[in-house]
């Protein structure tokens, strides 16, 4: 999950799911896959990931972590939570 920062107008340092805009000639997996490389800099298959996860946008997020789905952080914002 990506922090945002703390300096964000919206929801500040609230946990999330990488997240973007949607081009209107791109498919919805496509987004998916190229906002994660962006914000967490790794590429994802529908099996694995590759690479090491690093803040990609520094003046968007706080920090980037792995949680386990069932201890996720108090702050972590309301679309989020499964």
């Amino acid at each position: 999950m990506v922090q945002r920062s703390f300096k964000a107008k919206y929801m500040p340092g609230k946990y999330h799911f990488v997240a973007g805009h949607k081009e209107k000639s791109d498919g919805c997996l496509f987004t998916l896959l190229k906002e994660t490389e962006e914000e967490a800099g790794i590429k994802l298959d529908a099996t694995n990931y590759f690479g090491e996860v690093k803040n990609m946008e520094p003046d968007k997020h706080a920090t980037i972590e792995w949680f386990d789905i069932d201890n996720l952080p108090k702050n972590t914002a309301p679309w989020a939570v499964l």
